[in-house]
């Protein structure tokens, strides 16, 4: 459930930013650049959440 919260956050930000910024290919601010950015972390800890899921655990570590 984390991982489609992060994934509906992560759509939210993208279009919303879009929206404020304008629908370009390429960053015109330093601002811009940096919701960009951020739409791509949020984005990765996404990924990674939904990766780390579906991982078995390693017996060896869970026994300390």
């Amino acid at each position: 459930m984390k991982t489609l919260f992060l994934f509906l956050i992560t759509l939210s930000w993208y279009v919303h930013q879009n929206r404020y910024f304008g629908w370009n290919e390429a960053p015109q601010s330093q601002a811009e650049c940096l919701a960009d950015g951020l739409t791509y972390v949020l984005f990765s800890m996404a990924l990674l959440s939904a990766k780390c899921r579906k991982q078995p655990k390693d017996e060896k570590w869970d026994e300390k």
